[in-house]
């Protein structure tokens, strides 16, 4: 039988190579023949051929890479670089053999599918139908036209691909191309299905099985069988599904043994059937296919759920969400080229695509760089325009530390006795010096140079006592003032009770000493940042009152507020100092 049906594909070859230009080997012509019927002979007479083709004509060279690509595709070898039909394609674009042209677009078409690159595929078909005889009627042309239907299916683009498929369709039944025939109206029923046409999937599901009968192949059959109990399981028909289902477990096809399992497993849960559809659950998860074993995982879920075997259906449970996440992956990438494949509508669309990704993509790379640029451009900016304040702020609070530290020396009662005392020595030698210069007739320009230098530095000192004094004046005057409030009172009579003020009454302190002294908190955090309980110590200090007090007030114990105030002058001054320091620093705030 196979050696009848290979006569007449045999004689069309040779017509080829006669009445051509070109006459080609006859071992690459039976190669050519054998990839339909057995594809691993002819990798095998191809790849003996391989050093002979070195030499070989480019024509032959050409022809020969091509059944490369053919006897591979044949054999369900997944193609894994396009770079070979690229060159092949070429070739014969630009002047090889115009009878081979449509088929080098074909399998270019198949090694985008491979490749996972729909829309380059759809241009490789759509090309081959164009490099056709118009109205034509092959083999060739109803592969190309059942691909484009898959295509178009896969992305669920159904109105397209039931187009390519009927025309699939009528090209075998010109043909009379009986497996052909089957296979369009197969895939027809599914497309019918995805769009919910049930009456027109059910047809085509019928008509392919009635087909399958007079054509006498059990493994068509078989596949036909698995479809149509799959479709009557689906519309809840189970009676309708099982003889369908008996033929198919009847007669597996390795090749469908996936479908089978997972039509039986859905077949017999349907009919409560529990163990029977397990078994077959487990079959189907043993496939190799990603898809099933999800399928499989929900099953076995569902069913152990039903049977009432918790801990199974969480084991399950857990396989389905690891096969899920792979399936999703999957489909994500599938979405990518079916969103790509929208585009690619007419039969030059695919280089315009191209170009315009290639357009698309050098702009959003130049977006890219500008973007990177003026985003890196602006944190530098803000960068340095941080650290340049950040210098600014540190310089500013270095210069405050030390005028206020300065201020603080200056002002304090150690400080002023020893002004004092100061004045009263230079007091005394200008007055000596004074005298000298009265009693001496002759040039006495060094002791006028001395009481001069004397004298200024006697005025900037009572100059520094006169500034301390009135700090302590203002002081005493703030104390006075501070002890006459109702606040002071209130606490004074806190502290009598062994009491603590309350969230209302310190924010009557901080009013009444922000009525005096409104800056008071800046002032201090020009140099550190307070908490609420450091603010409150600080609050308390300004009143006036002794670290005692200020334990019983804010219920701290007495160390607490003796390295409270230590630790707070230490962070604003940067040198170690004493509680006392701090309390100076605070009283000072004007």
């Amino acid at each position: 039988m196979r050696r009848l049906l290979l006569l007449p594909l045999l004689f069309s070859l040779l017509l080829i190579g006669c009445g051509g230009k070109h006459h080609y080997p006859a071992a690459l012509l039976m190669a050519d023949s054998l990839c339909d019927v057995n594809p691993k002979a002819a990798i095998d007479n191809l790849d003996r051929l391989a050093e002979q083709m070195t030499q070989a004509p480019e024509a032959d060279r050409m022809y020969y890479r091509l059944l490369c690509i053919k006897a591979a595709d044949k054999a369900y070898i997944p193609h894994t670089s396009d770079s070979l039909i690229r060159t092949v394609l070429d070739y014969y674009e630009h002047g090889g053999d115009p009878q081979l042209l449509p088929t080098a677009y074909y399998y270019g078409g198949r090694v985008s599918m491979d490749l996972g690159d729909a829309p380059q595929a759809i241009g490789y078909y759509r090309k081959a139908l164009d490099a056709m005889p118009t109205g034509s009627c092959s083999p060739l042309r109803g592969k190309v036209l059942h691909q484009l239907g898959r295509l178009y299916w896969d992305q669920h683009v159904n109105e397209e691909a039931l187009s390519y498929y009927q025309e699939a369709l009528k090209n075998s039944y010109i043909l009379n191309d009986t497996a052909d025939v089957l296979f369009n109206l197969e895939a027809l029923a599914g497309v019918c299905e995805d769009k919910n046409l049930t009456d027109s999937a059910l047809f085509f599901y019928q008509s392919a099985y009635l087909l399958s009968e007079q054509f006498q192949d059990t493994i068509l059959k078989s596949d036909i069988c698995t479809q149509l109990a799959r479709f009557y399981v689906s519309m809840g028909n189970n009676e309708q599904a099982k003889p369908y289902m008996q033929f198919s477990l009847k007669h597996i096809d390795e090749d469908n043994l996936t479908a089978v399992y997972s039509m039986a497993s859905k077949y017999y849960m349907a009919i409560q059937q529990t163990d029977s559809a397990i078994y077959y659950s487990h079959l189907e998860l043993a496939r190799p296919n990603v898809y099933s074993k999800e399928g499989a995982c929900r099953q076995l879920t569902d069913l152990y759920i039903q049977k009432g075997d918790l801990k199974k259906a969480d084991e399950y449970i857990i396989l389905y969400k690891l096969y899920h996440d792979s399936v999703r992956a999957r489909h994500a990438a599938e979405d990518v080229a079916r969103i790509n494949a929208l585009y690619n509508q007419h039969v030059n669309e695919q280089k315009i695509l191209r170009l315009q990704l290639n357009d698309a993509n050098k702009t959003l790379f130049f977006v890219i760089i500008v973007s990177v640029f003026l985003v890196f451009t602006y944190c530098l900016y803000r960068i340095v325009r941080n650290t340049r304040s950040h210098l600014k702020n540190a310089r500013e609070k270095e210069e405050a530390v030390r005028r206020t530290l300065d201020k603080l020396r200056m002002e304090s009662q150690e400080q002023k006795e020893k002004h004092l005392e100061r004045i009263s020595i230079l007091s005394s030698q200008i007055k000596e010096l004074q005298s000298e210069n009265y009693n001496l007739t002759n040039d006495n320009s060094d002791n006028t140079r001395r009481l001069s230098e004397m004298d200024t530095e006697l005025k900037e000192l009572k100059s520094f006592v006169k500034v301390a004094e009135a700090a302590k004046r203002r002081q005493e005057d703030f104390s006075c003032i501070i002890h006459d409030t109702v606040i002071y009172n209130r606490l004074s009579e806190l502290l009598h009770n062994g009491l603590h003020p309350s969230k209302e009454e310190w924010c009557q302190i901080e009013d009444t000493v922000l009525g005096f002294v409104p800056s008071f908190r800046h002032e201090i955090e020009k140099f550190v940042k307070l908490s609420e309980f450091e603010y409150h110590v600080c609050l308390l200090i300004k009143m006036t009152f002794t670290p005692s007090q200020i334990k019983d007030l804010t219920m701290k114990s007495k160390e607490a507020i003796t390295s409270t105030r230590r630790r707070l002058y230490e962070k604003a001054f940067g040198i170690k100092g004493s509680p006392a320091d701090w309390d100076t620093f605070i009283m000072n705030i004007v």
